[in-house]
């Protein structure tokens, strides 16, 4: 009975034992882990740049393009603009240009008519505007290249020039803008012109459609 009891202590002494000396184990191999700076994870972080526009919020573009005028013909129209970015959707536009006209069809008809208006044919308005940035994007050359765009929204009022009398005049119309640099843009746009005019003896709503291209810097 006494030789029963000795090995049932030696057993369980050898058992507690073994389980201390694996949880030591453990928790060295554990703590040797934590250590090892082998097992540190290593992030390698790539920095990305992306051409934006400058913090500056105006706009100044020059532009080139075609103006119809009715029964005036299509003619060249050369013009300036100075716009405000207010916030990311929005601008204020301020807007000139110029056009000569042609013959009326008229004039062309009976080279002898004369409508007394060969010292006003030169046309030229001006107009202050808002724009709303409807569409911001990217436009891609190649696989490597993306310049940000926007398409936009423009209506407002000014006045127009022409055959002598000076029209409240309402404008609107769309375009596209893509940013070449942080600083330097392109734009395409489509306008219209409406004003009222009595100038060669009878009421007569002019509806002007323009088409032009433009070069602009942000400063």
């Amino acid at each position: 009975m006494e030789s029963r009891i000795r090995r049932f202590l030696l057993t369980a002494a050898s058992a507690s034992l073994m389980a201390s000396f694996s949880t030591t184990s453990w928790a060295e191999r554990s703590l040797a882990t934590a250590q090892d700076p082998g097992l540190e994870p290593r992030i390698v972080r790539t920095d990305l740049q992306e051409d934006e526009i400058d913090t500056e919020h105006f706009e100044a573009g020059l532009f080139y393009g075609h103006l119809s005028t009715e029964d005036f013909g299509t003619n060249d129209v050369i013009g300036g603009t100075l716009t405000f970015h207010a916030t990311e959707d929005f601008f204020f536009e301020l807007a000139g240009g110029k056009s000569d006209t042609q013959l009326t069809s008229a004039e062309r008809i009976n080279p002898l008519l004369d409508l007394g208006i060969d010292d006003d044919r030169e046309l030229t308005y001006y107009n202050l505007s808002i724009g709303w940035n409807a569409l911001p994007g990217e436009v891609f050359f190649g696989k490597n290249r993306a310049f940000n765009t926007a398409i936009y929204v423009i209506a407002g009022a000014g006045a127009t020039d022409f055959l002598g009398d000076k029209e409240f005049t309402i404008n609107g119309g769309a375009g596209v803008r893509v940013l070449l640099t942080d600083w330097l843009a392109v734009h395409l746009d489509g306008r219209e012109y409406i004003f009222d005019s009595d100038a060669l003896g009878s009421d007569n709503t002019y509806n002007l459609l323009e088409f032009r291209a433009g070069l602009s810097v942000f400063f």
